[in-house]
């Protein structure tokens, strides 16, 4: 089958399955949405890690700049296990409520979300099937609602390479403010952190204890949750003596305390506050930087979002584009050819395709983007 067919034909799927979802979208009872004049009350459905809920901020930025009165509650599950919850990054000015649906059995849900009348359902929880989101359809419309946003399928969960190839399933960031846009909102890329004189006074502390007060900084983040997002620790090693050996740059160590372990493996760790900040301070530390290499993690999201433009080192276990930085704020390096590259894998025993990405690319894209 020539690869034009098959693009063709995949293109075609999800079309068709987007046509079943909007068919069952208004079996189920639900009505057209226009536009969002009419909308006092949202339920916004988001659960996963830091980078999940950052790249949701712009949305919820973007609906409350033109719709001051609508009231958002937040469903999220805050108190998953090594999660950050959008409660603790986000400007509380834009959300009225919080609901933390950790622990809690689905019938108390039910009953308590049932109560609400919310207008619309804007769920951005990543249903990769048809199946997972009739159900999300059934539940939300049980509750009451009768108006949604969310629920399309942007990827295959077959022939997933040639996906790839095709650039078919795009940045998560810009597909929720594509489902703004169609109901006539201006979409704007904020990222609405909630940094308040607390967190910018714990850093204005921290740099001048250790002396860093007009010092040129490059942040570091060596660590990640999932070890096949993890770029060699000896990689870098050797990214961080070319900073000390051939700039005037200062590299400092940014991460969870977890990431302690791989820092101590560096042989230069001289500032390291890995541990030390909440996400929010790190937020602010990161915008003292100039520039933050990073693997694909919370941390690199944080910093794009405060204008910190990334150098982002992504392994090939999925889409590409898919979770990247903005482009005017992120430099990406991601090995696209790799065979086994869509594997989804949570542990690896080769690594390959981050072992591909030489600290000497790393170190090019350095001098690039510290040159004023």
């Amino acid at each position: 089958m020539r690869s034009f067919d098959l693009k063709s034909i995949l293109i075609f799927i999800k079309y068709f399955y987007n046509k079943i979802i909007s068919l069952f979208y208004f079996i189920f009872g639900y009505k057209k949405l226009k536009k969002f004049n009419n909308i006092e009350r949202i339920l916004f459905f988001k659960v996963g890690s830091m980078g999940d809920n950052i790249i949701t901020l712009p949305a919820i930025a973007s609906i409350k700049e033109q719709y001051p009165n609508i009231k958002i509650t937040m469903l999220t599950n805050a108190g998953g296990e090594n999660l950050v919850s959008i409660e603790s990054l986000i400007d509380k000015s834009y959300i009225e409520e919080f609901i933390d649906y950790t622990g809690k059995s689905k019938l108390d849900m039910i009953k308590m979300l049932k109560n609400k009348k919310y207008d619309l359902i804007i769920d951005l929880t990543q249903p990769s099937s048809l199946l997972r989101t009739m159900r999300n359809m059934i539940v939300f419309r049980f509750l009451g609602i009768d108006k949604a946003i969310g629920w399309n399928i942007s990827e295959l969960s077959f022939f997933r390479k040639k996906q790839d190839d095709f650039n078919m399933v795009g940045s998560e960031l810009q597909k929720y403010l594509s489902y703004l846009e169609d109901y006539s909102i201006k979409t704007k890329r904020k990222f609405i952190l909630n940094i308040t004189q607390k967190e910018i006074s714990k850093i204005d502390n921290i740099i001048n204890k250790h002396g860093l007060k007009d010092k040129k900084l490059i942040a570091i983040v060596v660590g990640s949750k999932r070890v096949t997002n993890r770029w060699l620790i000896e990689y870098f090693d050797e990214t961080i003596k070319y900073i000390l050996n051939n700039t005037d740059y200062i590299p400092i160590i940014i991460g969870g305390k977890e990431d302690n372990k791989l820092v101590e493996k560096l042989s230069y760790n001289k500032y390291n506050f890995c541990g030390e900040l909440t996400p929010l301070e790190s937020a602010e530390l990161f915008k003292r930087c100039k520039l933050t290499i990073s693997n694909d993690t919370g941390p690199m999201h944080l910093s794009y979002a405060v204008d910190t433009k990334v150098i982002a080192i992504f392994s090939a276990r999925d889409f590409k584009d898919k979770w990247y930085p903005p482009k005017e704020l992120g430099v990406v390096l991601r090995d696209n050819n790799i065979e086994c590259r869509l594997c989804y894998a949570e542990k690896c025993e080769h690594l390959s395709c981050l072992k591909n990405i030489k600290p000497k690319i790393i170190m090019d894209k350095i001098d690039e983007n510290i040159i004023n």
